[in-house]
């Protein structure tokens, strides 16, 4: 019996192209119009997968995921949206969709990450039917051992048969376990090789916007100039969260960047304060460095921990009311054994605070406090929200310097305001300049 799959999407065209491109695949598909339609048929059917348009009349994809999910939270949905509206496809995978493909798409491409869905798909109905078989195994093992006490031989017999295919089992799920750890590192290698090709492009146009901004194409009406300047906002925007993706993909294949040398760190804490200080002053918030001037040196990369530094300053700015305070500190602390060859550095708010329960899922990817439907879309804007890879990107450059990041926050004691702290190893003398890059590193 081939899989079933619905595909939702408001556009004739685009569920004619969909739904055509998946019954020549041998799917059994079915379609609907909008979100209301569409739970209707979910309730009814059981699916294998589906595709969701992100922007539908009514209700919209994001509020129809939700629905999705309470009636079968395992069932593969992978959005469908513009290159607009890829904020909210992240949201949506966040909140329990598989993947999301952008309009116009590749039919190839399409299909590759269906197929990937319906493969996650099999692999969880076929480990929740072994799960189930072995459940089963059990219970017929301790009843045929309580029948069968009075022959304990037969019954020793027994068990060896129903231990060996206990092992069996077992072995079948690690199988399947390794299988789905392939499929992750397929999933990375893929995003490696997506966000790569998206660089290319986007130099591309980086470059002719600011050729246009620079008027050698000709003049520019204030009209006109507004118009670029605000593409090459976003250009740049874009191009950060490519970068976030590549880094991630880099520390989960532990193939990061990282060339270190003896640095000042009082003098790389100023100069990524003086960078971000206008971001601070626009929210009329005081960014200050307490740190004294004669710490030890310290051995990084300093571009790595001025883009740790950064992160950090970036979330406290945005998470901390107009008028707040941002501290940034750097110190020794000998007294605990651990850091006695570290300098910890710490960014510290007045913002609102970080509960105690979210300490150890703080610096996982795409990890939200609140819900992004609360977010400001803007950079800096309080509360705003990013691509939700920034604190992880933080502990994987820490971790790669040999250091550790933590947070303190005084929420659920009635207090306010975070601290990110993180450590970082003191210059030895002797140790090579250069140091070692940890890039195409396999560990």
């Amino acid at each position: 019996m081939s899989e079933q799959i619905l595909v939702i999407d408001d556009s004739e065209s685009m569920r004619k192209l969909i739904a055509e491109s998946l019954t020549k695949e041998g799917f059994s598909v079915d379609v609907a119009t909008d979100g209301i339609s569409a739970i209707r048929k979910i309730k009814s059917t059981l699916y294998d997968l589906i595709t969701l348009d992100v922007e539908m009349p009514g209700l919209r994809g994001i509020e129809v995921l939700r629905i999705i999910k309470k009636i079968d939270e395992h069932i593969c949905v992978i959005m469908v949206t513009s290159i607009a509206n890829i904020q909210t496809a992240i949201n949506a995978i966040r909140q329990g969709a598989y993947d999301y493909i952008t309009k116009p798409f590749d039919t190839e491409d399409m299909m590759q990450s269906i197929k990937r869905g319906l493969e996650q798909r099999r692999l969880f109905l076929e480990n929740q039917r072994l799960l189930k078989h072995l459940q089963t195994m059990n219970e017929e093992l301790e009843q045929k051992v309580l029948d069968r006490t009075q022959k304990l031989e037969e019954s020793k017999k027994q068990l060896q048969v129903y231990a060996h295919k206990l092992e069996k089992k077992h072995k079948e799920l690690e199988e399947a376990y390794e299988h789905l750890k392939e499929l992750d590192q397929m999933k990375s290698e893929f995003i490696t090789v997506a966000s790569h090709e998206l660089r290319t492009p986007l130099v591309a146009i980086q470059g002719y916007n600011s050729i246009l901004i620079k008027e050698k194409l000709g003049p520019l009406t204030e009209r006109q100039r507004k118009g670029l300047l605000v593409s090459e906002s976003n250009i740049n925007r874009l191009s950060n969260i490519v970068r976030d993706i590549l880094d991630i993909a880099r520390i989960d294949e532990h193939k990061l960047s990282i060339r270190c040398v003896p640095s000042n760190i009082y003098s790389l804490l100023s100069e990524v304060l003086e960078e971000l200080r206008p971001l601070a002053e626009e929210r009329q918030q005081v960014i200050c460095l307490i740190a004294r001037n004669d710490l030890p040196q310290v051995w990084i990369d300093n571009t790595r921990i001025a883009q740790v530094l950064h992160n950090l300053i970036m979330n406290a700015i945005r998470f901390t009311p107009d008028q707040g305070k941002i501290t940034l500190d750097a110190r020794l602390d000998e007294s605990i054994p651990e850091f006695k060859d570290m300098i910890i550095v710490s960014v510290s708010d007045t913002g609102i605070g970080i509960s105690r329960k979210h300490f150890g899922q703080i610096f996982e990817r795409f990890f939200e406090i609140q819900s992004s439907e609360y977010h400001s879309s803007g950079t800096t804007e309080f509360k705003s929200g990013g691509t939700g890879l920034g604190l992880s990107i933080v502990k994987g450059i820490v971790e790669e310097h040999g250091g550790k990041v933590w947070i303190e926050s005084d929420l659920d004691e009635g207090g306010s305001g975070s601290t990110f702290s993180f450590t970082i190893p003191r210059y030895a003398a002797g140790q090579t300049e250069e140091g070692p890059s940890t890039e195409n590193r396999d560990e």
